[in-house]
């Protein structure tokens, strides 16, 4: 008899797991949606404050604005900064899709300096990006 209501348990238990399991995935998937507009908007609301700013803070604010989203889009998985690329490169995809454009039309034009300052841009995103799934790893370890 007790093993019956241990197998009973088991079974409720593994359906219990798989689905939050489930929930998991989805919640995940929205993350990964929250990121794709996060960064495209952002890409869009910095381009139009470089009319205002210099660039070179319009940088820096999207970085730091990168860093402290994929932190919290991150926090409490210890893994983050191997199993969140995904939502890395989400977040990221439309100003690499512009630089990938921007180097097509760069090299057309033979304009390197132009190029160099949107792939340090670029680069600075991504790098603040997984910093920040970085450092919601350490914080969830500890």
């Amino acid at each position: 008899m007790n093993t019956s209501r241990a197998n009973a348990s088991d079974e409720t238990t593994g359906g219990r797991k798989a689905q939050a399991e489930q929930r998991g995935q989805k919640w995940r998937a929205l993350k990964v949606v929250f990121a794709f507009l996060f960064g495209a908007g952002s890409f869009f609301g910095l381009f139009q404050l470089c009319e205002v700013v210099r660039p070179e803070v319009v940088v820096g604010l999207g970085a730091v604005g990168f860093l402290v989203c994929q932190y919290l889009l991150s926090r409490g998985n210890s893994k983050a900064a191997t199993t969140d690329l995904g939502m890395v490169l989400a977040m990221n995809a439309l100003p690499v899709a512009i630089l990938a454009g921007t180097l097509v039309l760069g090299l057309k034009q033979y304009q390197v300096s132009e190029m160099l300052k949107n792939f340090a841009a670029v680069g600075l995103g991504l790098g603040c990006s997984y910093a920040g799934a970085v450092v919601a790893a350490r914080t969830a370890r500890a």
